[in-house]
């Protein structure tokens, strides 16, 4: 098929059916430890906006998974998992 340039152009049919929507994996790390304590409020309502354009993101055909690591807290200062690779919704 040719447009009005005479260019090829594909049609439907030379397309493979397949799904293209694109995955995005976001992790988030909290710091949990003493000297973050001034700012936790900002940190929730952080973490709550980007999570909002996240799933605002995921309207638009692009499927999104998010993480969530927290760290700092004694006894154990290691990072732990609180869950990873969850929709959000």
């Amino acid at each position: 098929m040719y447009n009005e340039e005479r260019k090829y152009v594909k049609t439907p049919s030379d397309y493979l059916d397949v799904d293209i929507r694109k995955e995005t994996y976001v992790a988030f790390v909290l710091d949990e430890s003493g000297s973050m304590g001034s700012c936790v409020h900002e940190a929730i309502t952080g973490f709550n906006e980007q999570l909002n354009v996240i799933k605002e993101e995921g309207h638009h055909g692009g499927i999104n998974f998010v993480s969530l690591y927290k760290f700092g807290c004694r006894p154990d200062s290691r990072p732990r998992r609180v869950f990873k690779n969850k929709r959000p919704s």
